[in-house]
């Protein structure tokens, strides 16, 4: 901020200003503080302390834009911008009024108390006289955005104002009836409503000096009012969404560009001064709120099992994977459901996951590991020895130091290798039958059986012996929900 410019001001409303500065959390240089001492009581020209609070409570609030420091470079770089006529990097609208059906007796009265000298307008010439030429308004130009052909409003441009077009040859011969022209205001009246324009360059500012006066094309019409022409009974709407700049892509951009502000301007006064925690950003509170949504269907969905109600519960569950798909207790919780229903390859799914959120989650690790037992069991009694093998193999990186689960390990390893034996015997292909010693075959072929038949007793006494194996299987969630426990029976290995 200017601190001359905030101190001028603090020095006329005083002690006030500084305070409502607080408030508003301004930065206040010591310089400024100083200016207090500059105060002195004067009469108002509006006594009414009500309306002194809120003038100065404005003043505070606004004070980083009021107060701020004219960059001469940037004032000439947006004078640049303005003489590009950039139709279609974004939106430019006809004014609210050409869609509002505001009063045409309002409308006037209003423009006439907002016309100001070296105002550009742009009119069509109605009539052309010895004195000069009157020019019915049809816009202003020059960035300000009005249409006021409906007003029938008049501007006047004396002889002297107008541009001489031909050489040795009265200004006045080189307009007509009905051309198109542009001016810049010299002088208005209000109360009798009289405008005097000029059409010659020499009647310009120095910012003004690329714009073109004098005789103009439809082409040379302000993009609003061209598209006022062109509204056809539109709603507001219907023609913002028909214009190639409005569906740009880059328009935001654009438009911060041509405005001089950062892609962080808010338009909340003082909100960028505060420093927001980053757990109260969208994204935090977001995830928050979800992770709250998702524990309550988890409770819910505890409570459903503990009910006996399963299908329930699996609902809540789903319900809270699809708000918060990485919430574990609702991994772990489903998984649980799905094992005690036997559907062990999708709890072993949803236990794994759980775990590759949080692999130090002491239920997940439980359960999974109780699941892949039970799951290798039933594949052992299917004579799946292999898959059932790598199932144990998969228990016994959760609990390294198992013995019992070293064992099944060991007694997987010679079920299988027996189990491809048998199958090699029952595949071996029979020995040449020789016709004349048909009885010595026969008894040679009794003799193998016998031996085939002792080899195979003889086997699975051994495993009979050695492997007097138990499995406990387990009841899900009973250390920490109090879930049904399902019908699982201590089951033998043969």
């Amino acid at each position: 901020m200017d601190t001359n410019l905030l101190g001028q001001a603090v020095q006329y409303h005083g002690p006030d200003l500084v305070r409502y500065l607080h408030v508003e959390d301004q930065r206040i240089p010591q310089t400024v503080i100083d200016y207090l001492s500059k105060y002195r009581p004067h009469p108002l020209e509006i006594p009414e302390d009500d309306f002194q609070q809120k003038l100065r409570r404005f003043v505070a609030r606004k004070s980083d834009l009021l107060f701020s420091p004219n960059d001469p470079k940037e004032d000439e770089a947006r004078t640049d911008d303005n003489k590009v006529d950039e139709d279609d990097k974004f939106a430019k609208m006809p004014p609210l009024e050409s869609f509002m059906g505001i009063s045409p007796n309002y409308c006037r009265e209003h423009f006439f108390n907002s016309l100001e000298k070296r105002d550009l307008v742009v009119g069509v010439v109605s009539s052309v006289m010895d004195s000069g030429v009157v020019v019915t308004l049809l816009c202003m130009d020059g960035g300000k955005v009005r249409d006021i052909d409906e007003l029938k409003t008049t501007a006047f441009c004396p002889v002297k104002e107008l541009p001489r077009l031909f050489a040795n040859q009265s200004p006045l011969e080189g307009f007509q009836v009905k051309d198109k022209v542009r001016g810049v205001v010299l002088n208005v009246n209000q109360e009798t409503e009289r405008i005097i324009i000029s059409m010659v360059e020499r009647a310009l500012s120095e910012e003004q000096s690329n714009i073109k006066l004098g005789l103009i094309n439809e082409d040379d019409f302000p993009v609003h009012y061209r598209r006022k022409l062109h509204i056809r009974g539109l709603a507001f709407d219907e023609l913002l969404h028909s214009i190639l700049g409005f569906n740009n892509s880059g328009n935001v951009s654009s438009l911060l560009g041509l405005l001089h502000l950062s892609d962080s301007t808010s338009i909340m006064r003082g909100l960028h001064r505060k420093t927001i925690p980053e757990k109260e950003y969208a994204e935090s509170l977001r995830k928050y709120q979800s992770q709250k949504w998702a524990h309550q269907s988890v409770a819910n969905g505890v409570s459903m099992f503990k009910a006996g109600k399963q299908v329930e519960a699996m609902q809540y569950l789903n319900k809270a994977l699809q708000i918060d798909s990485k919430n574990v207790e609702a991994l772990v919780a489903r998984g649980a459901l799905y094992a005690n229903n036997e559907s062990y390859n999708l709890a072993i799914e949803d236990f794994e996951l759980a775990l590759k959120f949080n692999n130090q989650h002491q239920n997940a690790r439980k359960y999974l590991y109780e699941t892949l037992l039970a799951f290798a069991k039933v594949l052992e009694d299917q004579t799946d020895f292999e898959n059932a093998e790598k199932q144990y193999r998969k228990a016994i990186l959760l609990q390294p130091s198992s013995v019992e689960v070293r064992e099944l390990i060991r007694y997987m390893i010679v079920r299988k290798e027996r189990k491809e034996r048998e199958r090699a015997l029952r595949g071996r292909s029979p020995s040449p039958v020789i016709p004349q010693d048909r009885s010595l075959d026969k008894s040679s072929d009794r003799h193998k059986n016998r031996e085939t038949s002792k080899t195979l007793k003889k086997l699975i006494q051994e495993d009979r012996s050695r492997l007097g194996v138990y499995i406990h299987t387990f009841h899900l969630f009973t250390s920490t929900c109090n879930l049904p426990q399902g019908n699982f029976k201590k089951l033998r290995l043969a």
